[in-house]
């Protein structure tokens, strides 16, 4: 998908679509969209006026110039109310008008650049969220619908021109609308990943699209099989990965722009490609989006793949420990106990709770190339769900400078976090009377605990845990219908963290 920016006037262009915005509660237009009024002779004016068109957030109406300017129609879009304009609000309002456009089917379009005014947002920052959101919008996963046995996939957008005719805002405007598309589609990526079924999106299969994104962005690419496993000592990612007849990966991307001379920022995210359980077997409820609990791996690689196509000049290495858990014959049984790459040892009370000992193996490993800074992010446990409710990630930290910065990209993104206490006490959850520590405590505290246990893996390294738990995949509303689809979260997090990383360096 191409963008580009430009400063022709909207109601001149020729455009299969022209997208022209209007805030809540004013009867007056301004900049390009009151050029696009006239040129119709007042039309959106008069529908203003009727209240049939009011600016709510999100509020789309479609109309046909019929002549009267060379876009074949125009999309009115409500920004809400102008005080409470941002860049939440107005992320939201460009994914509900790019979903809209999915019946029309569009193969280019142009916006006009939202108003900057007095509202706090650079020009970049408006276009990158412009760009961006309407990328995110038009997400469909089509690739195994078939009608007739043929491909149902249609035709994509190839285009998104954003028009601003200030031409002393356009460099801005460029540079936001570049980095747009590079997170646009490292979501696209990474909501790909998740909706590939489990038997095609296997560990060896995470490790060739982290080799793909390696090789086209000039990147280090490793992954460690079995025999590399154990000459490292990684028994509690090789633990989880008995049950399964797919070979575990441990996969290593290392963005690299100065030859190694800098501390890198490490990026680790839970690779499990399909979670049964184990002998702690699932539900059948809760087995059915089991696909999704590679999640935090699948962020880590979109939020690469954006990283490289922004050339940040940050040292940034990601880790996916990649696996399924499944309940074979040599599966990991309750009451085993697993040593870990750095010697401590685990005993495995639940089996189901695999996601645990295979970050402590990663964020072992990831000491090696002492870090800057540890970010990992895990479907790991429900506590974003029963906490925050679906709105926010669960973050546990040992550092408050490390901590801070993951707030302010939280904040910047709108993928926010919530920090919770990572007390000594939480130690006694995990305390075993036959090993260093246990990887559950049976008290249904798996947030509190989880954390606590990886902590032990990151001494001496600024470390934040991020835990998403069942918001891998999520349920939206489409036409009525509700339907499952990943929600990405993580992926514009970690690529903001990155982003501002550099910027502070």
């Amino acid at each position: 998908m191409r963008t580009r920016v430009s400063a022709e006037s909207i109601h001149e262009m020729e455009t299969q679509l022209a997208i022209v915005y209007a805030f809540e509660g004013t009867d007056k237009l301004n900049g390009a969209t009151a050029g696009v009024d006239a040129a119709l002779g007042g039309h959106i004016s008069e529908l203003i006026c009727s209240g049939d068109i009011n600016g709510e957030l999100g509020e789309t109406t479609l109309l046909y110039p019929r002549g009267m300017i060379p876009a074949q129609r125009v999309l009115v879009v409500g920004l809400g109310a102008y005080e409470r304009f941002g860049v939440g609000p107005l992320r939201r309002a460009i994914k509900k008008a790019a979903r809209s456009l999915r019946g029309l089917r569009p193969t280019s379009f142009a916006s006009v650049a939202c108003p900057v005014g007095e509202t706090g947002l650079t020009s970049e920052r408006v276009a990158q969220t412009l760009v961006e959101g309407m990328i995110l919008g038009l997400y469909e996963y089509v690739e195994y619908k078939t009608e007739d046995g043929l491909s149902t996939a249609q035709p994509v957008v190839e285009e998104i021109v954003l028009v601003d005719e200030d031409v002393t805002r356009l460099g801005e405007s460029e540079v936001g609308a570049r980095a747009g598309r590079a997170v646009g589609q490292a979501v696209h990526l990474t909501k790909d990943l998740v909706n590939r079924p489990a038997s095609h999106a296997t560990p060896s299969y995470l490790a060739a699209q982290a080799e793909e994104i390696a090789g086209q962005y000039g990147m280090h690419f490793g992954a460690l099989g079995p025999a590399e496993m154990r000459d490292e000592g990684m028994g509690a990612l090789l633990g989880v990965a008995r049950g399964s007849h797919e070979e575990p990966r441990l996969i290593i991307l290392d963005h690299d722009p100065h030859g190694r001379s800098a501390a890198p920022l490490v990026f680790v995210g839970k690779g499990i490609t399909f979670d049964s359980g184990g002998l702690s077997l699932k539900s059948v409820a809760a087995i059915e989006t089991m696909k999704a609990d590679m999640a935090g791996g699948a962020a880590v690689l979109g939020a690469m793949s954006a990283i490289g196509a922004l050339g940040l000049e940050q040292r940034v290495v990601a880790i996916v420990p990649a696996t399924e858990n499944m309940p074979g014959g040599r599966a990991c049984h309750p009451g085993d106990i697993v040593r870990s790459v750095i010697g401590k040892t685990i005993e495995v009370l639940n089996t189901d709770g695999e996601g645990r000992l295979i970050l402590a193996d990663a964020l072992g490993y990831a000491r090696r190339f002492e870090p800057a800074a540890i970010v990992d992010v895990a479907t790991m446990t429900g506590i974003s769900r029963c906490a925050l409710g679906h709105k926010g990630l669960a973050m546990f930290a040992n550092d408050d400078a490390l901590a801070e910065r993951v707030v302010a990209a939280s904040e910047a993104t709108q993928e926010r976090v919530w920090r919770f206490p990572l007390w000594e006490e939480f130690a006694d959850l995990i305390r075993s009377d036959v090993a260093d520590m246990q990887n559950c405590s049976g008290l249904g505290s798996g947030g509190p605990e989880g954390a606590m246990l990886l902590s032990q893996f990151t001494e001496g390294c600024a470390w934040a845990h991020l835990d998403f738990g069942a918001m891998g995949i999520t349920k939206e509303v489409s036409d009525g219908v509700v339907v499952r689809t990943p929600s990405g979260w993580g992926t514009r997090l970690l690529i903001e963290i990155a982003r501002q990383w550099t910027s502070a360096v």
